[in-house]
């Protein structure tokens, strides 16, 4: 497999061998959320965020570009989503 990524600075990625994405979020987005989002835009994963590393398995999609979204509602006097995102490509 062939992966493209663009990662934020913040979130480290560990692995992405064998159809696995793992990675590393700052302790600040414990209790966040982890969202996929296929090509169409269409949410095909959610998962809060319990431990500083995630690891989202890819091994039943099919070959595309996904988006994983890895977010922390932050309670400011704005009402904020602090969010970042991760974009990568698998290929067949």
């Amino acid at each position: 497999m062939n992966w493209f990524i663009h990662s934020c600075v913040s979130i480290k990625i560990i692995t992405t061998k064998n159809d696995v994405f793992y990675f590393k979020v700052p302790s600040g987005y414990l209790g966040g959320s982890v969202e996929v989002y296929d090509k169409h835009n269409k949410q095909i994963l959610y998962r809060r965020i319990e431990r500083q590393k995630v690891l989202v398995d890819f091994f039943f999609n099919q070959p595309g570009t996904y988006t994983v979204v890895v977010r922390k509602s932050d309670r400011t006097r704005d009402g904020y989503t602090v969010g970042q995102a991760i974009s990568y490509s698998k290929t067949g």
